[in-house]
């Protein structure tokens, strides 16, 4: 009896606590702290304080997601972050979109947010990992234009390269570059 009430309480300590849920690592063949060939890709954007931003077509993509894009380091050009993204006519089709996502996504990793909100008025939101790699997807925009946004981020890596965007700024400012002041004398 006393063995059976034992087996009893391991099964209900591994209903609480399944089994531990895989690490972040990247998205769609982009794997974090890579160095990538920049030349390689079409930049997006401007730089950013955080580094540079590039479109690129993954191996398997996700159906409904059809912009690809990522940020490397300023300096060493290492992936700290991949975005994918998809426009929708209607809340409701970009909603399902993210439950879609929601429904694949924590089957492998920890989940960290609440059901989505079907409240009107509320944003769909979803997010997952418990460490500095994460990922956020939500549904944002107005009445006939939603965008689903999906991203995964490595912080330590984002706060790499603010560090290296800093650095480069002071190495232009030491070295007597503007940096990208604009000459106000002739004005």
């Amino acid at each position: 009896m006393r063995g059976f009430q034992i087996t009893l309480i391991m099964l209900g300590v591994l209903a609480i606590f399944p089994a531990t849920a895989a690490e972040i690592t990247g998205a769609f063949g982009m794997e974090f702290g890579t160095r990538i060939d920049i030349k390689n890709y079409k930049q997006l954007g401007l730089d950013t304080p955080y580094g540079l931003e590039y479109a690129f077509i993954p191996d398997n993509p996700f159906a409904p997601l059809n912009n690809y894009s990522v940020f490397v380091t300023p300096k060493t050009h290492r992936v700290y972050q991949v975005s994918a993204g998809a426009r929708f006519t209607s809340d409701k089709a970009c909603s399902n979109v993210l439950i879609d996502l929601e429904q694949v996504l924590e089957k492998k990793y920890d989940k960290t947010s609440k059901a989505i909100s079907k409240d009107f008025g509320s944003m769909p939101r979803i997010s997952f990992g418990k460490s500095s790699r994460t990922i956020e997807g939500n549904c944002s925009g107005f009445l006939f234009s939603k965008h689903l946004n999906l991203i995964y981020v490595d912080k330590q890596l984002r706060d790499q390269a603010g560090q290296e965007y800093q650095q480069t700024l002071e190495s232009k400012k030491s070295s007597g570059q503007q940096g990208g002041d604009r000459d106000t004398s002739g004005l």
